[in-house]
């Protein structure tokens, strides 16, 4: 025992000289005083034990959880409300030392917005025409060049300006398509019905709208209403299909055909199994009654067929005596009885010659 007693105080006192010291405390805690000698000697107060305040100090560190943050969040919001109060933001009649305007935190509607038609309406109210006033000012060639004068637009212009980033020509073409569409009173009209068919307006109104537009000369140029009721953009401005859109429109109308042809095998089904009751309550009541019915349909058929194809071969007859006789031959009388007439004749011809010709070989013989 007195050996490991003396080894681990060798271990300490091989361990409290300076530059061991230094090697395993970290610098910011590293507190030395130079003596004299010149050598650096380590402070002892970084080696004491905690005072007692200072361990429940550490306690209440370590122990602190989430509710200690939400109250100390509430304490500023507090803060908060206080500054806003004693620098009288939070008064509604508070007015800004700088600009003189009204500051409310809490106003839903405040002074300064980001819309400018708020403060210059002139430049974007649009003033609506009576119905009554609606009339069309340009002739069809007129109406087909400013309708080709928008699909530029639409079509090449402006997305060119977009994809340039040019935004002052962006809006001036921008503005410029918007003049034309209402040089034709028909685009504003189209809009109108399409918000009433779309939002479920009364047909009352629907019906005025399509009186307008018949009014105005109808659609301009090419443009076709669609079975929607009224003309779609691509309807009017004859967009381009790309490829996306050929596959969406392709696996749509296989689609709608296989939808159809479902129903109709539906529908097929449910008549095949109606005809199979009645079948069923029939051949109950009255046995063999319908085998005998579709007996009496099948040589009906055969019979029909029959007739069909002897006229067809009769007709073929005439014609080939039309080709060599260039006539039809004449019947006198009923042709199937004269027919009957001459082969009797013919029989009795036979019958008298076979008749003498026994007569003759008996005076012979």
């Amino acid at each position: 025992m007195r050996a490991h007693t003396l080894a681990l105080t060798a271990v300490l006192a091989v361990a409290s000289v300076a530059p061991f010291v230094d090697a395993f405390t970290p610098a910011s805690l590293q507190r030395s005083t130079v003596i004299r000698t010149g050598q650096y000697e380590p402070n002892v107060a970084l080696f004491r034990p905690l005072s007692p305040l200072s361990r429940l100090n550490l306690s209440n560190f370590i122990g602190m959880d989430d509710d200690d943050d939400e109250e100390d969040e509430d304490e500023e919001d507090e803060d908060d409300d206080e500054y806003i109060e004693s620098s009288g933001l939070g008064d509604s009649g508070a007015t800004s030392p700088f600009t003189g305007l009204k500051l409310d935190p809490y106003d839903p509607n405040p002074l300064i917005k980001p819309r400018p038609s708020d403060y210059f309406p002139e430049d974007f109210i649009e003033e609506a025409i009576p119905d009554d006033q609606i009339v069309q000012t340009m002739t069809k060639d007129e109406r087909v060049e400013n309708l080709t004068q928008m699909r530029q637009l639409q079509k090449i212009d402006l997305p060119d300006l977009h994809l340039r980033r040019d935004h002052a020509g962006y809006l001036e073409a921008q503005q410029d398509f918007k003049n034309k569409s209402k040089k034709d009173p028909w685009f504003g009209l189209n809009d109108r019905l399409r918000d009433a068919i779309q939002f479920g307006k009364p047909e009352a109104e629907i019906a005025n709208i399509k009186t307008l537009m018949e009014k105005v000369d109808g659609p301009p140029g090419d443009v076709e209403i669609g079975w929607r009721g009224y003309a779609e953009q691509y309807d009017i401005y004859k967009y381009e299909a790309t490829a996306a859109s050929s596959g969406m429109k392709l696996e749509y109308e296989m689609r709608k055909e296989r939808a159809a042809r479902g129903k109709a095998m539906m529908l097929e089904r449910k008549e095949n199994e109606k005809k199979e009751k009645v079948e069923f309550e029939e051949d109950m009541r009255y046995p063999g009654l319908r085998r005998e019915r579709e007996a009496k349909g099948r040589r009906e058929a055969m019979l029909a067929r029959v007739m069909t194809e002897i006229d067809a071969d009769r007709k073929k007859l005439e014609e080939k005596a039309k080709d060599m006789l260039g006539r039809l031959p004449e019947a006198e009388g009923d042709s199937i009885k004269n027919s009957l007439d001459l082969a009797r004749a013919d029989l009795l011809r036979e019958k008298k010659r076979q008749s003498g010709e026994k007569v003759e070989e008996k005076k012979r013989g």
